[in-house]
């Protein structure tokens, strides 16, 4: 995957498009981290634009993650996720948002007529983005997004404890299994008294 940016401790990286019926638009290939030590960070959106549509996320495990658009006008309504404000412009009518599982390392999306009586000829789309870049994208119109290639998607990252080891006399830390895999990982800060990189060795705080 092609990298646009790294910073604070994540790499924005060139996430796929995902169309259904849609003329002039080459759908994107599904995304597997699995056996990495990479996983979308949760501060990413599943969305989906389109009239009439069911978007779920398949093979990441029991859940059953998704949403549903409808068909209407477009008009200025606030999503709300979380207790959150994501868009103004993405309120279940033409398009929809929702949460993926945390650390979820698998992004294969499916795209369904919900409603066999309502329009279901139109283009429709969906992706996993970083939910700054969807708060302020008009993303209730599947036009938008002819000819777009990509979006950006933000990726987290743990180590791999068979790689690296850690010091509980200078360090904290926090292991577990990432989904679909059966890789353990780490996330770690310094201890109180100590500073800097915890994945590089922490040291005495000189303060």
């Amino acid at each position: 995957m092609e990298v646009l940016i790294i910073e604070h401790g994540a790499a924005t990286v060139k996430g796929p498009v995902m169309f259904s019926n849609c003329s002039d638009s080459q759908s994107g290939l599904p995304v597997n981290l699995t056996g990495s030590p990479f996983f979308f960070s949760f501060g990413n959106l599943f969305t989906a634009v389109g009239c009439n549509i069911r978007a779920l996320l398949t093979e990441i495990g029991p859940q059953v993650i998704g949403c549903d658009s409808t068909c209407g006008p477009y008009y200025n309504q606030t999503s709300i996720i979380y207790g959150q404000q994501i868009n103004r412009l993405c309120s279940g009518k033409n398009c929809c948002v929702a949460r993926t599982p945390y650390r979820t390392q698998v992004f294969y999306p499916s795209l369904e007529t919900k409603n066999e009586s309502q329009d279901s000829s139109g283009c429709k789309l969906t992706f996993l983005a970083d939910q700054n870049w969807v708060a302020v994208t008009n993303i209730n119109n599947p036009q938008v997004f002819q000819g777009r290639e990509y979006v950006p998607l933000v990726l987290a990252w743990v180590m791999d404890y068979k790689i690296w080891k850690y010091d509980p006399k200078t360090m904290n830390c926090k292991y577990f299994l990432l989904e679909n895999s059966l890789t353990l990982a780490y996330e770690c800060s310094c201890r109180m008294g100590y500073e800097g990189n915890p994945y590089l060795g922490c040291q005495v705080n000189s303060a």
